[in-house]
């Protein structure tokens, strides 16, 4: 497996990756596949199979609290425009996953929109965009979520994170990390040029998904290569990342 997605639910390490399979010069395909770390050992990569994985690139994938629900990226037809953000549903966790829907506007816009991440209790949903009014390049969003019903969920307008985390260059890759009961939070996350090396940054939230200050650099995590794409357990003694 290729570079992809890693969350820890409870003791339970899940990867969601994408794999690169060239299928033509011109085009290769993405499918995300998933595979567990339990008892020392990863499981065998599973293809999530047709329903959710497309002939377009399918990425960035990641799963809700409850697991119940796995938003990824895609490029496929039907969206908005660019890489769009999509949602797949299943009943169960031993039930298949359904046909995946697109979140629409005002979450998708007709640029590139990718890593999308859930705060712990669901209602905040974390991705980049490359949308205007931001402050340039690639910017980290949050939208609350207004109201779920069986026609799917509805999401408010995003809002930037503000110039406390995005700036010129890219932020991307947000990953949540629950409080200590105080009512705020972590949010890691990439920054870097486009074409240029990323390093990890973090910031303190409030329980609204507000900055509670200017993010700063992780210097233990970051080297002089590309550091990104944080995880971190849910009792927050271990961190994985990709370098």
């Amino acid at each position: 497996m290729t570079k992809g997605s890693i969350l820890w639910l409870s003791a339970t390490l899940v990867a969601l990756a994408c794999n690169d399979t060239a299928v033509a010069p011109q085009a290769r395909l993405r499918p995300i596949l998933a595979d567990r770390f339990d008892n020392a050992e990863w499981s065998q990569p599973v293809n999530l199979g047709p329903v959710v994985n497309s002939s377009a690139a399918d990425m960035n994938a990641g799963l809700s609290p409850d697991q119940h629900a796995l938003y990824f990226v895609s490029t496929r037809p039907g969206g908005l425009g660019g890489n769009d953000i999509w949602v797949s549903h299943r009943r169960c966790l031993q039930c298949s996953w359904e046909t995946p829907v697109n979140l629409e506007a005002p979450i998708n816009t007709s640029t590139n929109e990718g890593a999308p991440t859930l705060s712990d209790d669901g209602r905040m949903l974390f991705f980049y965009s490359g949308r205007s009014s931001g402050q340039g390049g690639s910017d980290i969003w949050v939208s609350l979520r207004i109201s779920t019903g069986a026609d799917g969920d509805i999401w408010g307008d995003p809002v930037n994170l503000g110039p406390d985390v995005n700036t010129a260059v890219n932020e991307q890759a947000a990953y949540y990390v629950r409080g200590d009961g105080e009512g705020t939070a972590t949010l890691y996350f990439n920054r870097g040029p486009t074409g240029g090396d990323q390093d990890i940054y973090r910031v303190s939230l409030s329980s609204a998904g507000e900055p509670l200050g200017p993010a700063v650099a992780v210097s233990e995590l970051n080297s002089t290569s590309t550091d990104q794409k944080v995880a971190v357990r849910t009792d927050g003694h271990e961190l994985l990342l990709s370098s």
